[in-house]
């Protein structure tokens, strides 16, 4: 990514994806990475696992980014939380996947997933850029609560994602919220720490 990745994911309890986020975090002009997913993994074993894990892993990212890039956000409609289940990745408008596969380990390592790509550096998809664009302004419309051609012209205004969707300030329907994880109590990181439900 050069200038932003913006992704929906059920889970963000992967080491590997937050160690390579870390790692171009660190570099000079990072991307804009905005994350949208749920307030709570759904289930007593998933949330026992993912929320720690989650808590443990943005905490260090948060640490290391020192130009506030890396925003993690929460659907609501007015003060009820959307779960979210989508699993999608868009790379600075040029890289689309969607599939399967979460943020977590058992996607990473464990489990059979299928994603599609769509990369417009390839010949057969360089007209996809502006599809893609448009995906995902439809998204963060959706999001926000506003019309889809509003959203161009609001990231302009404020700079990026994250501008956008502070400036709108969350009203009382359809919002984004940013996600704050709370620290995990001892025993709840333990088993986050040695990830023993999560291959």
């Amino acid at each position: 990514a050069k200038h932003f990745i913006y992704a929906e994911s059920q889970y963000f309890a992967s080491r590997a994806i937050a160690e390579a986020i870390s790692a171009r975090l660190a570099e000079p002009d990072p991307p804009e990475i905005v994350i949208v997913h749920p307030v709570t993994a759904d289930g007593w074993v998933e949330s026992t696992v993912m929320d720690p894990a989650r808590a443990r892993l943005v905490r260090a990212i948060r640490e290391i980014d020192r130009d506030s890039r890396f925003h993690l956000y929460s659907p609501w409609s007015g003060e009820t939380p959307i779960y979210v289940h989508a699993k999608l990745l868009i790379v600075d408008d040029e890289i689309l996947r969607i599939g399967s596969s979460n943020f977590n380990n058992r996607s990473m390592r464990l489990d059979s997933e299928c994603d599609v790509f769509i990369d417009c550096s390839r010949p057969a998809n360089d007209h996809c850029r502006e599809q893609i664009r448009t995906l995902r302004h439809s998204l963060l419309a959706e999001h926000c609560g506003i019309p889809i051609e509003e959203v161009g012209p609001l990231i302009d205004q404020a700079g990026s994602m994250a501008g956008m969707i502070a400036a709108l300030g969350g009203g009382k329907g359809r919002t984004l919220r940013p996600f704050h994880p709370g620290e995990p109590t001892a025993l709840e990181a333990e088993p986050a720490d040695r990830q023993i439900f999560a291959p």
